[in-house]
């Protein structure tokens, strides 16, 4: 069976199970940022302790006779209140995932670096940014370490399933 999806430039003709597997990927994308925002504040305590490091590194010269715990909780404040928001500090983040790749022939995206991804190393790299852009970068990193994919997943097929609605218009056609 084919069906048109409609969208606000236009309408695209697809199979239902293409319409199915959208809406299945739009729920689990859904439960992933709602999870994402619930582990927000242990995630942004988790990146500010790593940026508060990082930046005690580059600041070591001004601790003078202060106690390392001291110097650090100092840096924390600083960062809380803002103090060190234009400071530049390096980085080391996750390099952007590739495209999803178009397999000939079948007509859909499969993403090769979710099935292969297991055989090798995440690739990172260091990146010079401001404190206020690492706090946030770090944060969702963080965040997507705390989510739970396979309960995301188990979530985002059972919303598609019980909550997830598909028109298909002019069918006798």
């Amino acid at each position: 069976m084919e069906a048109t999806k409609f969208t606000e430039v236009g309408y695209v003709g697809r199979d239902c199970e293409s319409m199915v597997r959208d809406l299945v990927e739009y729920s689990v994308r859904l439960v992933r940022e709602e999870q994402m925002k619930d582990l927000s504040v242990k995630a942004s305590a988790t990146a500010k302790k790593k940026v508060a490091k990082i930046l005690e590194e580059s600041l070591k010269n001004e601790k003078g006779e202060k106690p390392t715990e001291i110097f650090r909780a100092e840096i924390e404040n600083g960062i809380a209140d803002g103090k060190y928001d234009d400071y530049f500090i390096e980085i080391e983040v996750a390099d952007a995932p590739r495209p999803k790749e178009l397999i000939p022939g079948s007509g859909t995206e499969i993403d090769l670096g979710s099935i292969f991804g297991g055989f090798m190393p995440r690739k990172t790299k260091k990146k010079r940014i401001t404190v206020k852009e690492a706090l946030r970068v770090m944060t969702e990193e963080e965040a997507a370490k705390l989510v739970d994919e396979d309960a995301v997943i188990t979530e985002g097929v059972r919303r598609a399933e019980q909550e997830g609605i598909i028109f298909i218009d002019e069918i006798d056609k």
